[in-house]
């Protein structure tokens, strides 16, 4: 984003400069938007509100200055650019749902906003590729399948996945095949580097 900018629009560099120097205090050593929820939270509230303002800020900017971006460079550059920033909001808004749940205050769906953005970003390379194209995408049970769901262990409804908003999005055009295991356990969002990776059943007798 910052190349593009750059060669577009460098005085909003700033604005780019100033959310990596928040960001990389807290996303440091984070593998997971489950650790990153709880280091956003360590954060001063005025810099997490400064991250969401730079981030609004510079998506404003981007669709208000399009005709100017896109004749520096191309409407599919420009495209590229806006989705990366929409995918810094969104993501950003992640950090905080993602702490109110582990908090034990977490809104209703409000985990849905990472899903429409997966969701739109599909139909977005669809509207721009060739008619007829498919598109193969690997993902989570729990992002493609097609109804609302609720974590165990929140205690009322968290989700309206990506499979749910791709199906209103694309019909019967959109399927879904869903992966299971025989494993008496899966790995935990936060992984043991040390720990061998070993297929059930290669590791039966």
């Amino acid at each position: 984003m910052a190349d593009y900018l750059r060669e577009v629009d460098p005085d909003a560099l700033r604005l780019v400069d100033t959310v990596l120097e928040v960001s990389d205090r807290f996303l440091k050593g984070c593998a997971s938007g489950a650790a990153a929820g709880p280091a956003w939270a360590v954060l001063p509230a005025a810099e997490q509100n400064e991250l969401t303002a730079l981030l609004a800020r510079l998506l404003l900017r981007l669709r208000a200055a399009e005709p100017l971006y896109v004749s520096r460079s191309s409407q599919i550059r420009f495209g590229i650019a806006q989705r990366r920033v929409e995918a810094a909001c969104h993501t950003d808004y992640m950090f905080q749902a993602m702490n109110a749940l582990l908090s034990g205050r977490g809104l209703t769906a409000d985990l849905s906003v990472r899903e429409i953005y997966m969701a739109e970003s599909v139909r977005w390379h669809l509207d721009h590729a060739e008619p007829g194209t498919r598109i193969v995408l690997a993902a989570h049970n729990n992002h493609i399948h097609k109804t609302a769901f609720s974590l165990e262990f929140a205690g009322g409804l968290t989700t309206l996945p990506m499979g749910q908003h791709l199906q209103r999005m694309l019909g019967q055009d959109y399927r879904t095949v869903a992966l299971v295991h025989t494993a008496d356990h899966v790995p935990e969002m936060y992984p043991d580097q040390s720990a061998a990776v070993v297929h059930p059943r290669r590791s039966s007798p």
